[in-house]
């Protein structure tokens, strides 16, 4: 793997126009290379930096640079592009329109507008051109949190939907026709007779689904086009510096509303970024994205508030799981929002490293022994390859498919989540792949494949999957496999749907949903812990469903768990070289909703059904050690989510380059023991704890 940078950023976000004043930059600059940091990110606000028509005025930037220059600092440029006053006032019909008909102010202008699109990439050329010979400049961000909404409209709310002006609708429309070639094609699958694509407006429901997911992938594509525009044009300005986006992933920011799709933007950067990348799930959706490309945590939230809500007092061990778990799963730079807290609107006075002084807090002392420990360990970390060997599908029209069926409640999403959660819980790392990587070649590299919610195919992807499971490879699939048919935009006739009877072993005996679930022997199949979950019974434990009884006739498939009621809940078959498990029930949105036990039903499905081994084995579920290494040598992280102090680590999948684990913070070490040809190691985690060690 190359990396796009040639160190590990680990700095901290200082700028936003106009605070910090100037009276602090020299203090605060100097400071901040004092800390040991590396990097500083500068926001530059088209606004502020572009007042009136024609006119750029970059000074503080100037002077903000040099003194990063001076300083040894590296420097993140980061443009950012709400409108400008005398923008809106020329272009006053640029404003974006929803579907309810607001007219949202205080952001960008409308993405299909032309003219205002002009000037933002004007306001591009203009800064990179400005700065693209600075000695400081490591390179570009060239976008901030995308997304289709302005700002306060990202929860599912149908009327809040983007954007509904002239120029949008005839955007949509030449979409359309590029799409289906013809209105004959269109009006098939959605069900319609229009007379020409002029005829359509944007849905005002999801009510028949495939006009809704089409007008939502039209503006995914738009954004992505947009993020497209203005990373060329900082190429064409300056070729020497590598261009990235940082996004912020579900559930913040929701694939219906926000339209940002991760999968598609990261393939156009030479590196990707992320906000909120402490969270296990969004460095894992961020990472997976990138496609072995280089990822940096753009702006860790570690300190974040408002003006009535102040920031928790984060000591080590807050501070430790925001640097080691992404760290873990191969994020190779670390940026925190901000040095020091806001002092400017709602975020005032939240999210700074120091007091509003400036002066040192117990988390930046906290954070510059963590960035002496991660910047001395930079030569194993820079050139490491991640590695995980299972993947949760995570499909965009997935996503705008449930959107579309039950607009808020987030199955889905919180699906995926659950998996990935579960998927950690037993001690495995995992990826997070999207629609555009479902491929043999890109999914030639994992073992083990987990589709949660998989209601919504389409045959080429069907065809991808079934072809994977018959050269080796395991599918744990989740209730109504292909229940709806994206290909027709109408329900499959035959559960599960594309003939992943010959995959599954099994066909669906009968479903209904656990509200209407009756057992004759007896009351308790609801545990009571929300309503929709019902129990699933494997091997004398009991395990957590949601909402849907779907049971299972086995054709070739043997039975690994029943439903209360004694009919199949999860079957299992063996297809070419691979896999198939289909359950007929949802089993990682329980696990996001409490139901920790479904942990262990995923580890003894992969015990039985997988050939997966991690690389190191711990002792117990809830903890996971994870490698980090190369040719420099090995690092071991270890995380511990359990009640218990300490972790018990087995060498697997691996060899260690050392005998002694040596902890990269505190310098105490622990001894490698061998029984029976196994490596091992008892590591002092405390509860809640993660920590990192080089193997010596």
């Amino acid at each position: 793997m190359k990396n796009a940078l040639n160190i590990l950023p680990f700095g901290t976000q200082y700028y936003r126009a106009n605070t910090p004043r100037p009276d602090a930059w020299e203090r605060d600059i100097a400071n901040i290379r004092k800390c040991g940091f590396n990097t500083v990110k500068l926001m530059l606000n088209w606004p502020w930096v572009n007042p009136a028509e024609g006119v750029y005025r970059f000074e503080d930037f100037d002077r903000l640079i040099d003194l990063c220059h001076e300083n040894g600092l590296r420097v993140i440029l980061n443009p950012v592009f709400p409108a400008p006053a005398w923008l809106l006032r020329k272009y006053p019909e640029s404003l974006k329109v929803t579907c309810g008909g607001a007219k949202l102010r205080g952001g960008e202008p409308c993405l299909h507008h032309g003219e205002t699109h002009r000037e933002k990439l004007r306001f591009i050329r203009e800064t990179v051109l400005h700065f693209k010979d600075h000695p400081a400049l490591m390179c570009w961000d060239m976008a901030n949190e995308p997304e289709a909404e302005n700002g306060g409209h990202r929860e599912e709310k149908l009327d809040d939907l983007t954007c509904c002006c002239e120029n949008s609708v005839a955007a949509f429309h030449k979409w359309l026709e590029k799409k289906y070639g013809s209105i004959d094609a269109l009006n098939t699958r959605w069900a319609r007779r229009y007379g020409c694509f002029e005829e359509i407006e944007p849905p005002a429901s999801g009510f028949y689904y495939t006009d809704m997911i089409d007008w939502r992938l039209f503006m995914i594509d738009t954004l992505t086009e947009e993020c497209r525009s203005r990373i060329q044009t900082a190429r064409e300005a300056d070729p020497n510096h590598p261009v990235m986006v940082h996004t912020v992933t579900m559930p913040f920011f929701p694939l219906a509303t926000c339209c940002c799709d991760e999968y598609s933007i990261a393939s156009e950067c030479d590196l990707f970024g992320n906000t909120l990348g402490s969270e296990p799930v969004t460095a894992a959706i961020t990472l997976t994205a990138a496609a072995d490309k280089m990822v940096i945590n753009a702006e860790i939230h570690a300190i974040g508030g408002s003006t009535y809500d102040r920031p928790r007092l984060n000591g080590m061990k807050e501070m430790k799981r925001h640097i080691y778990g992404p760290l873990a799963q191969g994020i190779k730079g670390f940026v925190f929002w901000q040095y020091r807290p806001e002092r400017l609107s709602f975020e005032a006075p939240a999210w700074g490293l120091t007091d509003l002084a400036g002066d040192p807090t117990p988390w930046l002392e906290a954070t510059e022994k963590l960035a002496a420990a991660v910047l001395k360990n930079a030569d194993i970390i820079l050139p490491s390859v991640h590695h995980a060997q299972a993947a949760v599908i995570n499909s965009q029209r997935g996503q705008l498919f449930d959107f579309c069926a039950k607009p808020g409640e987030q199955w889905y999403m919180r699906s995926v989540m659950g998996a990935h959660a579960m998927f950690r819980a037993a001690g495995f790392e995992v990826d997070i792949v999207g629609d555009i990587q479902m491929t043999p070649d890109f999914l030639a590299r994992y073992k083990v494949l987990y589709d949660p919610f998989p209601y919504y195919k389409d045959e080429k992807t069907c065809a991808v999957l079934k072809e994977w499971v018959k050269n080796g490879g395991t599918l744990i699939a989740e209730s109504c496999f292909g229940g709806f048919g994206a290909d027709e935009g109408l329900h499959t006739i035959a559960q599960p749907g594309f003939g992943f009877d010959e995959v599954f072993g099994a066909k669906e005996l009968r479903i209904t949903t656990a509200a209407n679930f009756t057992n004759a022997y007896g009351s308790s199949w609801s545990d009571g812990r929300e309503s929709g979950f019902l129990r699933i019974e494997m091997d004398g434990c009991s395990y957590a469903g949601f909402h849907f009884y779907q049971a299972l006739q086995p054709t070739t498939g043997r039975v690994l768990a029943t439903f209360e009621d004694g009919s199949a809940a999860v079957v299992a078959n063996t297809c070419g070289k691979g896999c198939g498990v289909w359950i007929g029930s949802l089993t990682a949105y329980p696990f996001e909703k409490g139901a920790k036990e479904n942990a262990r039903l995923l580890a003894e499905l992969l015990r039985s059904c997988a050939v997966l081994q991690p690389e190191l084995v711990t002792d117990r579920l809830y903890t996971i050690a994870t490698a980090v290494y190369s040719d420099a040598g090995q690092l071991i992280i270890a995380d511990n989510s359990t009640e218990t102090d300490g972790i018990r680590v087995q060498v697997t999948g691996m060899t260690l380059a050392g005998s002694r684990l040596r902890d990269i913070l505190t310098g105490e070490s622990y001894p490698v023991t061998v029984q029976d040809g196994v490596a091992a190691v008892q590591l002092p985690v405390q509860a809640g704890c993660v920590e990192a060690y080089r193997v010596e």
